[in-house]
């Protein structure tokens, strides 16, 4: 079946070699690069080698030896026979080698010597494998006497837990398999790791839920993973760099698992019976030296409660004898302080006997302290309906221990002993018991600043009053653009009916072409204090301009708040200054611009960014001289207007006409994307200055000259005027009549 001995991989699928091993008539089966046993065929089961055997074997894979190696199969009845066995790698991967898988194929040797030495054979590999079990017996013998010894170790340190799980992992390391191993510790769903060796990670913290910890710590057994890379339970992160199989076991304090032991190996395997049995030892050591320091630690905590029990007792004891202290000096401070207070303070009980008061109270009721002590509250001092509700308020705070007045500032209307009032802005509480409440009442008067309150309404209302009557709109907005404040002329100006402006935003009801202009005026007023802009506004009587000036409002600080906007209508100015700017720049004759109205359009188009394409016309009439000479200059007036109207029939919409002296005219076309569209213009526009023309009953024949050039880049006005006057003057010279493009 093999061709050669060497090692390379055969390109086969695995299932096509699995198949042809069922077919042959002699024992085969698979190893995966660990020696565990995958698949046989039928004529192989894994009780056929001995342990003997199968370490032959795979010492010879894992040193390269001759692949055939002679071995003996024991058959149903336990009887060895010689075969030559070829092995095969028929899956690698030169990345990662643990994922070999080795086909092995047993060929029986007829031997031509006497049976004994198959015999003898057999004996000797029997006798090798109980060297083996020997030998094995010997190293738990000597691993078991350096359990004993540790344990001997441990019991001297058990009552310092950080010392003692040190050592128990250093022992593990000692006398188990393992490259590394640590103890951790749960706590709130996390593992803290308080002791290491070997190749541990330097993490000392991990999560509990969903690992193979968390799997040993509810079924309190021993956990393992032979292969950490394809063991789902396993968070790889969280183990050593170069761990390839891991062995967990719990750690019992109070009959519940409160932590684990790991040992981690960077071999893929099982660990032995006895890596195990240490394993769970040395978590049943650990678990006791848990329990061992909590006794201790337990009474050591008693002593320490006692001793620092007895220790407060006596600090309580000072304590009191100094607040004793603090509160004597508390109440002469407290004292001195209502003496001196500008408020006013006075006490009652339950009666509204005045148990006590200041010198202020005094002066504000208008009479000694002495002539007051004693005296009731509802003698010339208190008035109904405030006098009941105070006695029901009383009532109800010592039945239920509430009072909706505690604890409340509220302002009343007090009297003088000699008979005038006055407004105090009154606070109460209460101290005491329920059944024998005293009540205090801070008194501040208010007089003057309710005065003060009231002449200020009075001058805010005159002051609205004069606002909603002024001819003008004012409001104040806030920093967020908000209407705050809006006059009575403002409202009927810019709203239907009653609707509020108050809260809304001033930008958006102020129309279309209002809020950058004003938003800008607002900037400005921020920054300068006062800026003015004008804005075109939908008021009721359609749309109207006003004049706007906006002030800036700052606090004490220098900080703008607000602002307050004033804005006059100025309609009747702006049309009339819109006319006078027209006029300027309009041929008062023809309606078409004049010179310095065209030159402006044109600056304007050419100044455009991205510049578009534009031609100019250069136009003037043939015969306009003598018309002027033998008609006169009234009819030439007319010959201008009318040919004026045929020009503007002849052009598009958008394009501009312009007169710039006597008969001579401009005619800027936006816009032009081809040179044929100018050109078909031009002879739109010989055309109809062809046609008869009848003014004043006297019928005259028309034409006129033009000149046509197209805009250049970058080129100026004067520059492209020039060209045109040119292509003119070359149409003149053709014969008049015609256009010429340059």
């Amino acid at each position: 079946m093999f061709a050669d001995s060497t090692t390379t991989a055969v390109p086969l699928d695995l299932n096509v070699w699995y198949v042809m091993a069922q077919s042959l008539e002699i024992p085969a089966w698979c190893w995966n690069s660990q020696g565990k046993f995958l698949w046989s065929n039928a004529l192989f089961q894994e009780n056929h080698l001995n342990q003997v055997e199968t370490e032959r074997l795979w010492q010879g894979i894992s040193q390269g030896s001759p692949h055939k190696i002679r071995v003996f199969l024991r058959d149903e009845a336990g009887i060895p026979h010689a075969h030559d066995v070829a092995m095969r790698c028929i899956a690698s991967a030169p990345a990662d080698a643990s994922t070999n898988r080795w086909l092995l194929i047993a060929y029986p040797v007829l031997y031509r010597n006497h049976p004994f030495e198959v015999l003898n054979h057999h004996l000797i590999s029997t006798l090798r494998e109980k060297n083996g079990l020997v030998a094995e017996l010997q190293r738990t013998t000597s691993q078991l006497t350096s359990i004993i010894a540790v344990q001997s170790q441990l019991v001297q340190v058990e009552l310092d837990l950080d010392r003692f799980a040190h050592l128990v992992i250093e022992r593990l390391c000692e006398l188990t398999s393992a490259h590394s191993a640590a103890i951790m510790l749960l706590e709130n769903q996390t593992l803290n790791t308080i002791a290491s060796c070997g190749l541990e990670t330097t993490a000392l913290q991990f999560p509990l839920t969903g690992t193979l910890a968390e799997h040993c710590l509810h079924s309190g057994q021993l956990v393992f993973s032979s292969n950490v890379d394809l063991d789902f339970r396993v968070q790889r992160h969280w183990l050593p760099t170069d761990a390839g199989s891991l062995l967990m076991a719990p750690v019992f304090h109070s009959g519940k698992a409160v932590g684990v032991v790991r040992l981690t190996s960077a071999r893929h395997q099982l660990f032995s019976t006895h890596d195990q049995q240490t394993l769970l030892l040395m978590a049943g050591m650990l678990g006791s030296a848990l329990a061992h320091q909590q006794d201790f630690e337990l009474s050591s905590r008693l002593i320490d409660q006692r001793t620092h029990a007895l220790h407060e007792l006596q600090q309580e004891i000072q304590r009191r004898e100094q607040t004793e202290q603090i509160l004597m000096r508390t109440m002469e401070r407290t004292q001195a302080i209502l003496e001196t207070s500008h408020e006013g303070f006075l006490s009652f009980d339950a009666q509204l006997n005045i148990t006590g008061l200041n010198a202020e109270a005094a002066l504000m009721l208008g009479a000694d302290k002495a002539a007051l002590m004693g005296a009731s509250l509802g003698h010339q001092i208190l008035q109904d309906p405030f006098l009941s509700r105070l006695r029901l308020g009383i009532t109800q705070f010592r039945k239920h221990g509430r009072w909706p007045w505690l604890k409340r500032r509220m302002e009343l209307t007090l009297q003088r002993r000699h008979g005038l009032s006055f407004v105090a802005e009154v606070s109460f509480s209460a101290t005491g018991s329920q059944e024998q409440p005293e009540f205090h009442a801070f008194l501040h008067d208010i007089t003057h600043r309710k005065r003060a309150e009231e002449l200020l309404m009075q001058q805010q209302q005159m002051l609205r009053s004069i606002t909603d009557n002024l001819p003008a709109v004012v409001a104040y907005l806030d920093m967020e653009g908000r209407y705050r404040y809006v006059n009575e002329h403002a409202r009927r100006l810019l709203t239907t009916g009653n609707t509020s402006l108050e809260g809304q935003p001033a930008l958006q009801l102020l129309g279309p072409s209002a809020p950058k202009p004003i938003s800008l005026c607002l900037q400005q007023a921020q920054e300068e204090g006062l800026s003015r802009t004008e804005a075109s506004l939908p008021t009721q009587a359609g749309s109207r301009r006003f004049e706007f000036r906006c002030i800036a409002q700052r606090n004490l600080d220098g900080v703008v708040e607000g602002f307050h906007l004033i804005a006059w209508d100025i309609e009747e100015r702006w049309q009339e200054e819109l006319r006078l700017r027209e006029a300027a720049t309009r041929d008062t004759l023809t309606g078409a611009l004049n010179r310095q109205g065209f030159l402006q359009e044109l600056d304007t188009a050419l100044n455009l960014h991205p510049a578009p394409r534009h031609a100019l016309l250069y136009l003037d009439l043939d015969t306009f001289k003598m018309i002027n000479d033998v008609h006169g200059h009234f009819m030439g007036d007319e010959v201008l207007q009318v040919f004026t109207g045929r020009l503007r029939m002849c052009v598009r919409e958008g394009d501009a006409i312009g007169r710039i002296g006597g008969d001579e005219f401009l005619v800027l076309l936006r816009h032009v994307e081809h040179l044929r569209t100018a050109e078909r213009i031009a002879n739109d526009i010989l055309s109809a200055m062809r046609e008869p023309w009848s003014i004043q009953g006297t019928n005259l024949t028309m034409t006129t000259s033009i000149g046509l050039t197209l805009h250049r880049q970058n080129e100026s006005a004067p520059d492209l005027i020039a060209r045109a006057d040119e292509a003119l003057y070359q149409a003149k010279a053709a014969g008049r009549n015609t256009f010429c493009r340059l």
